[in-house]
């Protein structure tokens, strides 16, 4: 991380308005979260975003709206990819969430043969879908775990937020992902960011 030290301060005339011992406290430093990636997509049935996870950062910030969804669009999964490749073998992807309501809360937990299940799109209110996860060591070769918390609304009195814990089991390094609906097509942006450690 970079940082900028000020000398000193000066006004618009030029004229110095604080001197060095002055200023010497204050610092500028690069932001917690750098963006590696901006997606925007149409009518898709999946969206891959590959070489965004690294060396550089140990841990990301995900984030997703939605703007558009076909009827049948449903549940939102996640699965980490690795030179193009989604991981989908064995029962690798463990999960719990908490999902409320106006009316009700309630929980899931286990495991899935190919994927996370991370939220959910709607096509009567596409553009209230959204999620921000944050994926710890996605790029190590070790286990990575995830939190995520997302929102649906399929109609002004349904309205849905969803936690999700997720683990994915296998000691693998991976530089992607893919995002896609259960079924039917979905549009909308997503965003990476890397997390500084310091």
């Amino acid at each position: 991380m970079s940082t900028v030290r000020l000398n000193t301060w000066q006004n618009t005339g030029g004229t110095e308005a604080a001197t060095a011992s002055e200023v010497s406290a204050y610092s500028f430093t690069e932001p917690a979260l750098v963006l590696l990636d901006a997606t925007d997509f149409t009518a898709a049935s999946s969206v891959s975003v590959d070489n965004v996870f690294s060396s550089t950062y140990n841990n990301y910030v995900i984030m997703f709206s939605s703007s558009d969804a076909s009827a049948a669009a449903g549940y939102l999964f996640f699965r980490l990819r690795a030179s193009g490749v989604d991981e989908s073998s064995g029962t690798n992807h463990y999960r719990y969430n908490r999902q409320f309501t106006y009316t009700s809360t309630s929980g899931q937990d286990g495991s899935d043969n190919s994927k996370w299940d991370i939220g959910e799109v709607s096509s009567s209110w596409p553009d209230i879908s959204s999620f921000q996860m944050t994926l710890w060591n996605p790029a190590v070769a070790q286990r990575t775990t995830a939190y995520t918390v997302s929102h649906k609304a399929s109609s002004s009195s349904t309205n849905v937020q969803q936690t999700v814990a997720s683990l994915h089991k296998l000691q693998t390094a991976y530089d992607g992902f893919t995002l896609y609906p259960a079924s039917g097509t979905f549009a909308g942006k997503i965003r990476v960011y890397g997390m500084a450690d310091s």
